[in-house]
């Protein structure tokens, strides 16, 4: 994930302020559209797995150029484990 600059309120008063009408049509556009139907999503179980903190800092740095989080490595890593498993039986 791409981290955001981080700016101070110094930066943000450099900045002229958006026009009443600017905000309101922004406001009335967000409330006009439609809502995205939400997917249903499957109940969760918590997995906790310890993992050397030498790992865990090899996996963080090879991830960050991936655009993804240790949760989704390791969701895809497990998936990808159990279907070969599936596919021997």
């Amino acid at each position: 994930m791409a981290k955001r600059e981080k700016r101070s309120i110094v930066d943000l008063m450099d900045h002229p302020s958006p026009e009443i009408d600017q905000l309101e049509g922004a406001v009335e556009k967000i409330h006009q559209l439609e809502p995205a139907a939400k997917a249903e999503k499957e109940k969760t179980v918590r997995v906790t797995v310890d993992t050397p903190e030498s790992l865990h800092k090899e996996l963080k740095k090879a991830i960050i150029d991936e655009s993804m989080d240790l949760k989704t490595f390791f969701l895809e890593a497990v998936r990808e484990k159990y279907e070969k498993l599936k596919s021997k039986s």
